[in-house]
């Protein structure tokens, strides 16, 4: 398509988190912004506090991040306490498929069950519980791995339930101010005609988007934009930031898609082609 070399993809998730989607993309012919709005790190943590997989029945992991952390604080424990971990007697859950697949191929985690939203379940923490649901009768304790700040909805959920439930943070997100190269960028691709389509993945990363428009004076972009979001609480909160702009005159399409980078990849490009 003759227009395609002059659409802008625009990519916020942190980095280290866009390689292969950005490869599809560029493979494709689009041009792509890797511009995350979100750092991501691990959070401090004590030996004492420390959770260990076979003291819970139930494990669930809100995200990525929250495997990778949890796995890189797991290894150190193990290397520095016990020389093993079993899990045969815990289930761990996971909110969406990308969760879902780094658990399956951790090798630590070889030997347990994953669950994840089934056919027909959204994946969040709805879906999830309703996939769950089944298992609860028989679960006295779980804790959810997750960052320092999510929601409680699922929390409460199983404390109704009379399980026992920790919350068990590892990683913290902080906003990112984008750089002038980057502001730049995004002008030059709409002054040359292009289109931008924008991926949030968060409310944090919303949130941290729209930010960087108020701080760069970007509110008259907002025409040439269109959106990829993965779940319509992140759309609502992109519909409510966006009103909240100064000078944002029009309120750009929204489409959503599932947390997969395949789903994504999709969506992506179609919404960069209509």
């Amino acid at each position: 398509m003759s227009g395609r070399p002059r659409s802008c993809i625009v990519l916020t998730r942190p980095a280290g988190r866009n390689q292969i989607l950005s490869a599809s993309l560029r493979g494709a012919g689009f041009n792509v912004l890797d511009m995350p709005v979100l750092a991501v790190s691990a959070l401090p943590y004590d030996v004492e506090s420390f959770v260990w997989p076979d003291d819970y029945q139930l494990m669930v992991f809100v995200s990525v991040n929250a495997v990778d952390f949890y796995v890189a604080r797991l290894k150190a424990m193990m290397a520095g306490a016990r020389a093993q971990v079993d899990l045969g007697s815990v289930t761990l859950a996971a909110v969406g498929p990308s969760t879902a697949a780094r658990l399956r191929n951790e090798p630590l985690f070889r030997s347990a069950r994953v669950v994840v939203p089934v056919e027909g379940y959204t994946f969040d923490s709805e879906g999830l519980l309703a996939t769950l649901e089944p298992d609860l009768p028989l679960v006295s304790n779980a804790v959810i791995v997750r960052g320092q700040a999510g929601r409680n909805w699922l929390a409460e959920q199983f404390s109704s339930r009379g399980i026992r439930v920790d919350r068990y943070a590892v990683y913290q997100r902080h906003p990112v101010n984008w750089s002038d190269t980057g502001l730049q960028a995004l002008k030059n691709c709409v002054h040359e005609g292009g289109r931008l389509t924008v991926l949030l993945t968060s409310a944090e990363a919303v949130d941290a988007f729209c930010a960087n428009l108020k701080a760069g004076d970007l509110a008259y972009l907002l025409g040439a934009m269109r959106f990829v979001v993965i779940h319509e609480r992140v759309a609502a909160r992109l519909q409510s930031q966006l009103r909240s702009i100064p000078d944002a005159q029009v309120m750009p399409g929204v489409k959503l898609c599932a947390p997969d980078d395949e789903s994504m990849l999709r969506a992506i490009m179609l919404s960069a082609t209509l």
